[in-house]
């Protein structure tokens, strides 16, 4: 399920629907472009046994026709895509750079992978098969960061279930579009959570949105006091601006995580591997069969 706009980036667009016209207000010079070709070819050549080699070498392959570099000041996210052209948007503005020249070659290929993927999957009706293992993971990755300040260890293991339940809700409704009732019962079964311990009442809250998310593991009890700035505050020191909108919606993630195979790269942070390594694999290999 596409977001149209990201919550946690103050309503940002996910997609961009511009027309050539306007493309070409934010493009940068040609010389980029005709960098970008050369640095990545020569890189690449580096990368052929890497599983994102493929997705590479069709650029390379093409011309880098479907790629153009902008500078989009007030856009905060590194790649983007415009749906009317198929086109995937290289913004060095948001890594605070001037020009291709400035930014490493590592992270060239790695912004062309994430948007490779982010727009090859923005295609498909994404199966609730994968709902599980993309769970699972957010799952880790909020438990990780946030179990030594919220105490989800000791005496309050018990709270875990509860959190994961919340989390499989969420990545249902949110990421995979299931109607919330539905939700409620697989989530029930993937967390292996009693729903009648539940302290909130869950009709009450919008699970489409993140915000109201991160406000029912506060109000449940299960991260008592967190809220949406805590939460962004946290993530964005952990993963940088950048990949926040993993967390709201389903291609980020997928782009996110299959980016963060490519060690040594700022785009997505390969330390991702480390919060399951076995549900990571599960995730990268899953994204393996859509592209």
């Amino acid at each position: 399920m596409v977001k149209k706009n990201l919550e946690l980036i103050g309503n940002k667009p996910n997609l961009f629907s511009f027309s050539d016209t306007v493309i070409d207000t934010f493009k940068t010079d040609e010389t980029d472009k005709i960098l970008l070709k050369s640095v990545i070819e020569l890189f690449s050549k580096k990368a052929k046994s890497h599983l994102t080699y493929q997705l590479v070498d069709r650029h390379i392959n093409n011309g880098f026709r479907d790629i153009e570099i902008i500078k989009m000041t007030k856009y905060p996210l590194a790649i983007a895509f415009n749906e009317p052209t198929k086109t995937i948007l290289i913004n060095i503005s948001a890594l605070g750079k001037r020009s291709i020249s400035s930014i490493e070659p590592r992270d060239l290929y790695a912004m062309i992978v994430y948007g490779e993927v982010f727009s090859r999957t923005l295609k498909f009706s994404m199966s609730r098969d994968n709902s599980d293992i993309v769970s699972n993971m957010i799952s880790a990755i909020i438990l990780k960061t946030f179990s030594k300040k919220y105490g989800l260890s000791g005496s309050f293991f018990d709270l875990i279930p509860e959190l994961r339940f919340l989390t499989n809700v969420y990545v249902l409704v949110s990421l995979f579009g299931i109607e919330s009732r539905d939700a409620y019962k697989v989530a029930a079964v993937q967390a292996k959570y009693d729903v009648t311990k539940s302290k909130v009442d869950l009709d009450s809250y919008d699970f489409m949105s993140i915000k109201q998310f991160i406000h029912v593991l506060n109000e449940s009890g299960t991260l008592p006091g967190i809220n949406v700035y805590n939460f962004i505050s946290i993530m964005v020191k952990t993963f940088q601006v950048i990949n926040l909108p993993m967390f709201e919606d389903l291609s980020r993630f997928y782009a996110t995580m299959y980016t963060s195979t490519i060690n040594g790269n700022i785009i997505s942070s390969p330390h991702l591997q480390g919060y399951n390594q076995e549900v990571y694999k599960k995730v990268i290999s899953s994204i393996n069969t859509m592209i």
